[in-house]
């Protein structure tokens, strides 16, 4: 004997059909939501946030142990603020790339943490690896430019006296030098270069002096090898009424003189961009030719003449290679 189910009235005492009875239902709330998919998708998403919390618990905690066993106190808190950094900008959506945003006056960008920085007439824009704009910092300089690392950047003002290093949340260093600087680089890091009227200083990523070298030429290209301790300096040189270059190879090892590890005369052109695709390769791009040195001791590799063509710009990718825009 089957048991027969009432079906709902109508006011007026009719039934109500199996669609009637569903629209009720969803007007009254008793329907169910097609929403397991959504809640499947907040519970994942609630897991990879607390597998990255305890990631990044996790690496504090080793900072953190490797600064009180090793007393690298002021180091392993620059390296924690880092770690903080990169976390913070994971845990926040960003609307990836390509973004847009506004800044006055621009001047240059940069790739930077996998972001960019980019320069304007009034302050320095950081935009972070996911598309948000995590810092944006004033200034006042009359030529700005900015020198980058990993996870820092130099902003100062060139022909000025004064500089900044920022991270992506906080300023870290700012100085003022007696004379104008010149040209500024930076390696992964964070140790600075710093060219002045009359020296060139290196910092290391605690602002201490570890380098001086004395010279009043006039950079226009400067470099650091991924290694953090070689770097190259390129310089006007003038010979015999033409306009050339010098470039110098320095390394900030703690036994080293301070002075060049190799110097490299160049009559035929002025050094404008200097790269190290690898540790024991520098390459430098002159307006009239690109050279490939060795760069333990300055001997040349490989060269490309411009064949007379007026170099427009210069830049090396990941892979190590060199472009040329003529």
């Amino acid at each position: 004997m089957e048991l027969m189910t009432p079906q709902p009235k109508k006011p007026g005492g009719a039934a109500v059909g199996p669609q009637e009875d569903a629209a009720q239902a969803t007007l009254f709330g008793t329907q169910k939501k097609p929403a397991a998919s959504s809640r499947i998708e907040r519970i994942r998403a609630r897991r990879r946030a607390r597998r990255i919390r305890i990631a990044a618990l996790c690496v504090l905690a080793l900072a953190g142990v490797l600064a009180y066993f090793t007393g690298l106190y002021g180091a392993s808190l620059s390296l924690l603020g880092d770690v903080y950094d990169s976390v913070s900008i994971a845990l926040t959506p960003g609307p990836g790339f390509p973004t847009g945003f506004s800044l006055s006056g621009f001047v240059t960008a940069k790739p930077f943490a996998g972001g960019f920085v980019a320069v304007g007439d009034k302050d320095v824009a950081i935009v972070a690896a996911n598309g948000n704009e995590v810092r944006r910092v004033q200034h006042t300089y009359s030529r700005p430019s900015v020198a980058v690392g990993n996870t820092r950047v130099c902003i100062y003002n060139r022909s000025g006296t004064e500089l900044l290093v920022e991270s992506r949340s906080k300023n870290l260093f700012q100085h003022t030098f007696q004379e104008a600087i010149e040209l500024c680089a930076m390696s992964p890091n964070g140790t600075l270069a710093v060219f002045t009227k009359s020296a060139l200083n290196v910092y290391d990523p605690m602002f201490e002096n570890i380098f001086s070298f004395q010279s009043s030429e006039k950079p226009t290209a400067m470099a650091f090898a991924a290694d953090n301790r070689q770097f190259a300096v390129g310089c006007v040189a003038g010979e015999g009424g033409a306009l050339g270059g010098t470039v110098y190879l320095f390394t900030t090892d703690p036994d080293a003189p301070a002075e060049a590890t190799a110097v490299i005369h160049n009559a035929e052109g002025l050094p404008l961009k200097i790269f190290y695709p690898t540790n024991k390769l520098v390459l430098v791009v002159y307006d009239t030719v690109c050279v490939l040195y060795n760069a333990a001791d300055g001997s040349e590799m490989a060269r490309y003449d411009y064949g007379g063509h007026e170099l427009q710009s210069a830049d090396l990718s990941d892979g190590g290679n060199d472009l040329v825009l003529l």
